[in-house]
């Protein structure tokens, strides 16, 4: 049974700028592409085991020492004509690497990697969300209740040396989440794209 990986990666209240593509000569754009970059804070523990694989719990502020590190993210939105329903989906993925000097011995993947160790660690973060929300409001400010669900994926790839050698060995962790919030755009001029507020 693999436990779900706690880590800190994003805000609770996440602010961004939209990048239009407008399909539409309307003053609302119905279809919005925006990339954004992301900061994001390692931290908390991950067990990789399977159900043949035991293996030790990872502590990726002990273990590895990851630093906090930028990513990217591309999110598509869509708003009905009238502007009461909008559709997104968004992605977001994070790399780290590090190489470092175990303090103690892990097993991994059915590889066990001594204490004193050299370790390279290859960490990679993947979010995959679908959001909906239902709003009221007018052509400058329209807010209503939001709903998301998504899929937060865990890859961690090790590479070092063990008493039968060098080896590698990877392993991942998903974990399941939904969250209910609320939706808000501000659109203070047709001159002016808008932002939006997801509160979680």
């Amino acid at each position: 049974m693999r436990k779900p990986l706690v880590l800190s990666f994003s805000m609770i209240m996440v602010l961004a700028f939209i990048i239009s593509v407008r399909a539409q000569s309307s003053d609302q754009p119905k279809n919005e592409i925006e990339v954004r970059g992301t900061y994001s804070i390692p931290s908390g523990q991950a067990n990789f085991s399977g159900t043949t694989d035991s293996g030790s719990t990872i502590d990726f502020a002990r273990d590895f020492d990851f630093h906090n590190e930028f990513g990217f993210a591309v999110r598509y939105t869509y708003r009905s004509s009238n502007g009461k329903h909008k559709i997104g989906a968004d992605y977001d993925s994070t790399n780290w690497e590090r190489n470092t000097t175990l303090s103690r011995t892990i097993v991994f993947e059915g590889v066990t990697y001594t204490a004193n160790a050299n370790l390279d660690g290859n960490l990679k973060l993947q979010t995959f969300r679908a959001m909906y929300s239902y709003r009221w409001g007018n052509d400058k400010v329209r807010i209503g209740p939001m709903v998301d669900v998504g899929v937060v994926k865990t890859s961690l790839n090790l590479t070092g040396t063990t008493n039968s050698g060098t080896r590698s060995a990877e392993g991942s962790s998903s974990k399941f989440a939904a969250t209910i919030g609320y939706d808000l755009d501000y659109t203070p001029s047709s001159k002016f794209i808008s932002f939006t507020i997801w509160v979680q």
